[in-house]
């Protein structure tokens, strides 16, 4: 995984542009103001909005810290901070959201804290009182609760000499005696470096329990090799994880239903490209409400890219037709891997933008959430389209499960 592109973004050097409905403010900064102090006004932004990446692991996946008043201070002095929170580059937000094409919760930083970081960032750099800190960055914390945590139980060390990518699975046990509705989760990759992805399956019955634990008492080690699929038919997508993404809140009164009694897989796509020799030990955090008035499903699309080698732009595209029901679209969160350069979904039924990723950046995949539910007729048609650059390839480019490879998904966060 790329630190380099990540730099980039931060310092203002790539090519990402503004996106959303706020305009870039670069030609007209906020004045420094040596009155704007570190400890409980820029603490508390950068712990919200930034520290997620650029946190004090060396694993990180943004080139540096600000965790720390020391940390930022010390970038506020060596980058150029400033203009890439300015010109709207930092954080990444990469959805069309001008109401052109959805009308999202958060496209960015409000006005208030792009004044106080920018002022802070150019001015003084003054500390405060450590007594009026914010707290720590957010990290379970920015779940109301944790009422389960899935974990496999020890490190894992993908095994070298078997290619770049390794699926495994683990079975893990959420605790629930009863079911319930998962509300919220954050994922804790421990080495950020080789984990491309992760994706929680439920086991619907006994029979698909005991199928997934065939497979792991087939596979020596922790877990089972599990390359693509879960390996079990029946399982369910249940929720999932890629890099980028924080702790996930769903919309209130939604959730998806997690069975009592029952175990999951937990799936975790390890990339090897750039390992550093470390294990990794991923946990899962839950949040549960006993009921939610809105029973969610997440449903995929998905199209096949077979890409020719040497174009600057070119597409894979596949449309669905949902069930004959009436529908609610709640958010949705787009997959391609490192060639892709944007994509949207498109409802064909009534000529309607769902979504526009006028972007795209394999290290910032996140859930985009409407601000209010879109409504969906019976048998709405949605056209997926995912745009790639190949100019550097001299072959065809797959459709695949490696990181070689290429996607084009989409998950929606569907409702009745």
């Amino acid at each position: 995984m790329s630190k380099l592109l990540v730099a980039a973004l931060m310092v203002g050097l790539g090519s990402v542009g503004a996106c959303g409905t706020d305009s870039a403010a670069g030609d007209d900064m906020p004045p420094p103001d040596d009155s704007i102090v570190y400890y409980g006004k820029v603490d508390k932004i950068l712990n919200q909005n930034c520290v997620n990446c650029h946190s004090s692991d060396p694993d990180r996946l943004a080139p540096f810290s600000l965790a720390t008043y020391a940390d930022a201070s010390q970038v506020a002095k060596d980058q150029a901070v400033s203009a890439a929170i300015n010109t709207r580059q930092m954080p990444p937000y990469f959805a069309t959201n001008d109401g052109s094409c959805g009308n999202y919760t958060s496209s960015w930083l409000s006005d208030d804290d792009l004044a106080t970081l920018t002022s802070w960032f150019n001015g003084a750099h003054s500390e405060g009182d450590a007594a009026n800190a914010s707290g720590p960055p957010p990290g379970t914390t920015q779940l109301d609760h944790v009422d389960a945590t899935l974990d496999a139980g020890a490190d894992y060390l993908p095994p070298s000499g078997q290619g770049t990518d390794v699926y495994r699975c683990f079975i893990v046990d959420p605790g629930l005696t009863a079911d319930k509705f998962l509300v919220g989760n954050y994922v804790h990759p421990t080495n950020n470096l080789i984990v491309h992805h992760v994706i929680v399956f439920s086991l619907p019955d006994a029979a698909a329990e005991a199928a997934a634990t065939q497979l792991d008492q087939a596979d020596s080690g922790l877990g089972y090799t599990c390359f693509g699929g879960p390996g079990v038919d029946t399982a369910d997508f249940v929720t999932g994880w890629a890099p980028g993404q924080g702790a996930v809140m769903f919309p209130e009164d939604t959730g998806i239903r997690v069975l009592g009694g029952r175990k999951l897989i937990m799936q975790v796509h390890y990339n090897l490209e750039n390992a550093d020799g470390n294990a990794d030990h991923t946990t899962i955090d839950l949040q549960f409400a006993d009921s939610v008035q809105y029973e969610a499903k997440i449903a995929p699309l998905a199209a096949n890219p077979q890409l020719p080698p040497g174009m600057p732009d070119v597409t894979a595209s596949s449309t669905r037709t949902l069930p004959a029901a009436s529908l609610r679209l709640w958010g949705s969160i787009m997959h391609m891997h490192t060639r892709g350069t944007k994509t949207d979904i498109q409802n064909m039924s009534d000529h309607s933008c769902v979504i526009d990723l006028e972007t795209w950046s394999f290290h910032w995949q996140n859930f985009y959430w409407e601000q209010t539910p879109v409504s969906l007729d019976p048998s709405t048609q949605l056209r997926l389209t995912c745009h790639y650059d190949t100019s550097g390839e001299t072959s065809e480019v797959h459709n695949g499960e490696k990181t070689t490879d290429e996607m084009c998904r989409a998950f929606l966060y569907l409702t009745q």
